[in-house]
């Protein structure tokens, strides 16, 4: 139990200085987290939607199976076309099969938050360039489930959200920060 806790109190200070741009070894990160990428998806969601002034979110295990059934389906397929209304999904396919599950977890999250410079905070409008950035700090989701598969096209990781309806749950950063 400490060690986890000193874990995700490491994780929340080193991911800040990422997000403002401030050097940290991405590693130091990844070695804190080992093999718990569920843990280090939900810490770095949980650091940027603090940043946006949004609650945390929680980890939902009965979420784990529907997380892995899209991960699957875009790790098999190559395509991320499944639908479930119930759910807000993100989806991140790489071919390098040799990442840890950790740095697949950053790279994605990474990827999905830099669309962030792209959101217009006024129109409050969602659109295909910004709908990765918009489901992680949309102000109503409450639960996250984060699962990673490899499979003939690549190795996905996928991010299930349990969400309300828009309008305005994109909240501006609290503090401007350097981008990613």
């Amino acid at each position: 139990m400490l060690h986890t806790f000193t874990t995700i109190v490491f994780l929340s200070i080193a991911a800040r200085l990422v997000l403002c741009g401030d050097m940290i070894k991405e590693d130091a990160i990844q070695r804190n987290f080992h093999s718990d990428y569920r843990n280090m998806s939900l810490a770095l969601h949980n650091m940027f939607r603090e940043n946006h002034g949004t609650k945390p979110l929680r980890q939902d295990d009965k979420l784990n199976q529907v997380a892995e059934r899209y991960a699957r389906h875009a790790a098999k397929t190559g395509r991320s076309d499944l639908k479930d209304d119930r759910f807000g999904v993100n989806i991140f396919l790489t071919k390098d099969q040799s990442l840890s599950k950790s740095r697949l977890v950053y790279l994605a999250i990474k990827k999905w938050y830099s669309e962030e410079s792209m959101f217009d905070y006024g129109k409050q409008q969602l659109s295909n360039e910004t709908s990765h950035f918009t489901q992680m700090v949309w102000a109503e989701t409450r639960t996250l489930s984060t699962a990673i598969v490899h499979g003939d096209y690549g190795l996905a990781c996928a991010c299930v959200y349990f969400s309300k309806v828009f309008p305005d749950n994109i909240l501006p950063p609290i503090e401007p920060c350097k981008r990613l």
